[in-house]
C-alpha cells in the first residue's frame, strides 16, 4: 500500500468534530460509500475510489500529549491510497500505539511524529497528512472544538 497526494483535485469539505462525551471525532456531512478503511489508532480512515474521503474514531483525549510544535504548512490535495488488493469492507492498520500530541493554544491534534518533515497536504477541511515516501509520518486535526484538559 502506497499513500500520495493529488493536488490537482478538490478537497472533501467537512466538519471535524471531537465528541467529549464518547472520547472520539466524528465528521459531517458523514461519507456513505466505503470501500475500505485504513486505521491509526483508533481512528479510520475511510477510503472510497481510491481516496480518503472520511475521518473518525476513538482518541481518548486523557492520553494526549500537550506540545507546542506548530501545525506544518502545506497546499490542499485530495490524499490517494494505491492498494490493488484491498478486500471490501476490510480495516487495514497504517500503525497502532501511536503517540498523540495536543497544542491546546492552535488547536491542533497531531497522531504520529510531529518531528518528521515530508510532503504536506490539507486532504480534508482540517485534516493534514505529512507523508515521507509513500508512508504516513503523521496525521494532524483540527476539531471545532477542543476538549477542556488542562
Amino acid at each position: 500500500m502506497k499513500l500520495a497526494i493529488d493536488y490537482s483535485k478538490p478537497i472533501e469539505k467537512r466538519s471535524l468534530s471531537y465528541l467529549v462525551d464518547e472520547c472520539s471525532f466524528d465528521m459531517n456531512p458523514i461519507a456513505f460509500k466505503v470501500d475500505f478503511e485504513l486505521a491509526l489508532n483508533k481512528i479510520a480512515l475511510l477510503v472510497t475510489d481510491g481516496q480518503v474521503v472520511h475521518l473518525s474514531g476513538f482518541s481518548g483525549y486523557n492520553e494526549w500529549q500537550p506540545f507546542s510544535a506548530l501545525v506544518p504548512d502545506c497546499r490542499r490535495g485530495v490524499l490517494l491510497v494505491h492498494f490493488a488488493n484491498y478486500q471490501r469492507g476490510v480495516s487495514y492498520s497504517l500503525a497502532e500505539d501511536v503517540s498523540t500530541f495536543v497544542n491546546m493554544n492552535t488547536g491542533w491534534i497531531c497522531i504520529g511524529d510531529h518531528k518528521r518533515k515530508g510532503e504536506c497536504a490539507e486532504f480534508i477541511t482540517g485534516c493534514r497528512v505529512v507523508l515521507e515516501g509513500g508512508k504516513l509520518a503523521s496525521l494532524w486535526l483540527k476539531p471545532d472544538a477542543l476538549p477542556n484538559i488542562e
